[in-house]
């Protein structure tokens, strides 16, 4: 009789063991199917538009943007806008970029202190575009400083007559006209049906509120960055996602004040409005940019750090 019990137990005894190791091994393969059930279904990138628009920044925002496309978890892009645009090249080649990303994947703009000239130009290709009530967007159009003209004289000698100067005022005022024209034509491609805008209203290069924007159709609903990030994932049919910040990959210089203090990239500073414009330039300077921008700045370097003297008389270091 005891041996039959013993008998028993040590069959018991083996069968647990069977059933411990059959419930490790069971565990084991559904493991990964439970952390695949968990990961998220993208990633919304969001990229900062900031300060400037010079061949430094459009070559940074160029490098953010192909990061993006070139990642597969991001899923979509949201453009953080703090620029009142800047030179007309480099401003056409941030609008490619742009255009680019946006035929890939879904993307959202969220205009923070201004979306102005160039930097909207920049971000017209977007899917849906948001500003906050009390962003600047608009002044749609192309300036320039009007060439000095130089003629051959006993030291320059040319092969054309135009070779100094590049050519009369005439032809200098119908490359201003063309570069507007495509400004223009951007602007109607990209917005179509939602604009309240003629192309003369949108030619006389006014600067709106973001409220007057949602009006117009210049954007389409008052949020910011995080209502932006919303779109985005809802565009993209995405549930549970990743946001990734990115940052420039250089310093980023702005011109005007509001921008600079709005914006919250790492390295940034101040520059002067002669950085864009020289007086006595030979040959033309085209900008997209608002010309009210060009008196903002003052010359002072923002982040140089400079004496203070409190109301107790200690000096302290500050930055400006």
């Amino acid at each position: 009789m005891l041996t039959s019990i013993k008998a028993l137990l040590r069959r018991v005894a083996k069968s647990y063991v069977l059933f411990v190791v059959i419930g490790v091994v069971v565990g084991a393969a559904l493991a990964p199917v439970a952390w695949d059930a968990a990961e998220s279904d993208g990633t919304v990138a969001v990229v900062p538009l900031a300060g400037s628009i010079d061949g430094g920044s459009a070559s940074s925002f160029t490098s953010m943007m192909s990061r993006a496309r070139q990642d597969p978890d991001v899923e979509a892009v949201v453009v953080v806008t703090n620029s009142g645009g800047g030179a007309a090249a480099a401003s056409e080649e941030q609008y490619l970029q742009m255009k680019r990303t946006a035929n890939e994947m879904t993307v959202v703009t969220a205009v923070d202190a201004s979306a102005a000239s160039g930097a909207y130009y920049t971000v017209v290709p977007s899917d849906y575009i948001y500003a906050k009530p009390a962003s600047i967007v608009g002044s749609v159009g192309v300036l320039a400083n009007v060439p000095v003209d130089v003629e051959p004289n006993g030291l320059i000698a040319t092969t054309g007559p135009n070779k100094l100067s590049g050519g009369d005022g005439r032809e200098f005022h119908y490359l201003l006209e063309s570069l507007g024209n495509a400004f223009y034509n951007a602007v109607f491609e990209q917005r179509g049906s939602k604009l309240e805008l003629t192309r003369t209203e949108l030619a006389q290069g006014r600067i709106y509120s973001g409220t007057q924007a949602v009006q117009n159709g210049l954007v389409d609903d008052v949020g910011g960055t995080q209502a932006a990030v919303q779109k985005a994932a809802e565009l993209e049919n995405l549930s549970d996602y990743e946001v990734r910040r990115m940052t420039p990959s250089s310093e980023i210089r702005f011109v005007a004040r509001s921008n600079y203090v709005a914006s919250t990239v790492p390295e940034k500073r101040m520059v002067d409005a002669s950085y864009f414009l020289d007086d006595e330039a030979s040959t033309p300077v085209f900008l997209m940019l608002p010309a009210s921008y060009l008196d903002e700045a003052d010359g002072e370097t923002i982040g140089d750090p400079v004496n203070e003297t409190t109301a107790d008389g200690e000096v302290t270091n500050a930055t400006r």
